[in-house]
């Protein structure tokens, strides 16, 4: 996912960095917008289509069925409509993480079962083919606008760290699990997670994985992870 205005989530920890360099309160998606998310989904298809630095706006107002003027009263810039794009892609998986991480910690009964679930939420909805669109644009891109990759970078792995931290922090002082850093602590969890069915997906090894597949790459990574932790 993993990044850079986080967009403002009901009960999500704000990421040590809460904004990238321009990024203000045009580039969030407004709860309730129906206009706003439909200038978005025009967006996205647009920028996946023709990348970020190629993608007009007069393209990206005709897609959407809206004034050049529109677009701009609710976004201000190109550059602040892709960071709602790249916030309303990552939206989904953060606000049902968040929701799994409500639901089974900190007072889990079967701390490895629920672990998984955690996970196979977390992969599933990170090996979405559009968000995963949007993270090849957002790789493409960074070197020439590393804002989008810091948003990237916040919006997605930085601010599932920093929620699933303090679930983990509270098992720790529960004594299921030994952390010294319970940040790095849920960075691995991530990573152990999606990692390598991420990476086999973004370079073209295959384009799907069966839910049997995704089980197994999860309940792999629970036991790895509870190995080094618990």
């Amino acid at each position: 996912m993993g990044a850079e205005t986080p967009a403002a989530y009901p009960g999500r920890p704000a990421p040590a960095r809460a904004e990238a360099p321009g990024a203000g309160q045009a580039g969030r998606m407004g709860p309730g917008s129906a206009k706003r998310r439909a200038i978005a989904r025009a967006a996205t298809a647009v920028f996946l289509r023709d990348g970020y630095a190629a993608a007009s706006m007069d393209e990206i107002t005709a897609a959407a069925g809206v004034s050049k003027q529109t677009v701009y009263n609710h976004f201000g810039s190109k550059e602040q409509l892709f960071l709602a794009v790249i916030q309303e892609a990552i939206s989904g998986v953060l606000e049902e993480f968040l929701a799994a991480l409500a639901t089974s910690f900190p007072s889990s009964d079967d701390l490895e079962a629920d672990l998984v679930r955690l996970g196979r939420i977390l992969l599933t909805r990170v090996l979405d083919p559009e968000l995963m669109a949007v993270r090849r644009l957002v790789i493409a891109e960074v070197g020439r606008f590393p804002q989008l990759g810091r948003a990237w970078y916040e919006s997605g792995p930085g601010a599932l760290a920093t929620a699933l931290a303090g679930s983990l922090r509270r098992l720790a002082e529960r004594g299921e699990l030994r952390l010294d850093d319970p940040v790095a602590a849920a960075s691995d969890f991530n990573w152990l997670v999606v990692s390598r069915p991420q990476n086999m997906m973004m370079f073209g090894v295959t384009d799907h994985f069966a839910p049997a597949e995704i089980e197994r790459f999860v309940t792999s990574a629970v036991r790895v992870f509870l190995a080094a932790y618990r």
